[in-house]
């Protein structure tokens, strides 16, 4: 999907979460006592960790936003935003802070749609009624794997429900917990970026 944008003209950007993870912070099924195991986790990052007995700390997005507005100060603007998993319910928030903060800065006017893969909901109330009390404007393409049973296709179409139905497309492609390889749903994915960004000229930024 990646150098199928960039053929196109697109230039991909890449944003590190801010929290690096610490071995405690991973699944069970990662906490295994290989050396490899730990220097993968000492290369993971996240936008936020869920702590139960402190889930408005962790999901507190401050420091997320002020990491993108950082990257974007220096590398932007950007005409989208795609995330994947935690990322894409992170992109899926953001497209909500922008749209909002639209109606008050005209600096964000250009970011014009968002990818939303494998995405969903965040389990915390106040979140929802801060981020999600009406549908999301902003266009946006939400990639669902039928097959992904960390992120079931129920929890994506929740998310996508978010957002204002008139803009939102839903692709449903057969695999897993992925960014999907596969033509059709590359093609599909290509042709949403191309049309919301018909009106740009030159190359554009991701």
């Amino acid at each position: 999907m990646l150098s199928k944008l960039e053929s196109l003209g697109y230039k991909l950007h890449f944003i590190d979460g801010p929290i690096v993870l610490t071995k405690a912070d991973l699944p069970p099924s990662f906490q295994t006592q290989s050396p490899e195991n730990d220097n993968a986790a000492q290369k993971l990052r996240s936008w936020w960790v869920v702590n139960k007995s402190k889930p408005a700390e962790h999901y507190n997005l401050n420091r997320a936003f002020a990491t993108i507005d950082a990257f974007t100060a220096q590398h932007g603007p950007f005409v989208g935003v795609i995330g994947f998993s935690q990322g894409a319910s992170l992109a899926a928030l953001l497209a909500s802070h922008l749209v909002t903060k639209q109606q008050q800065d005209a600096i964000t006017a250009g970011l014009k749609f968002a990818i939303i893969i494998s995405g969903f909901v965040p389990n915390y109330k106040p979140l929802i009624s801060t981020y999600f009390a009406h549908p999301v404007s902003l266009a946006s393409l939400h990639v669902i794997g039928s097959s992904d049973t960390v992120v079931p296709p129920a929890r994506s179409r929740d998310l996508a429900a978010k957002f204002d139905a008139n803009r939102a497309t839903l692709v449903l492609h057969p695999h897993g917990h992925v960014i999907p390889k596969d033509a059709e749903t590359v093609d599909r994915i290509a042709a949403f970026v191309a049309e919301q960004d018909a009106a740009a000229s030159g190359s554009a930024k991701l």
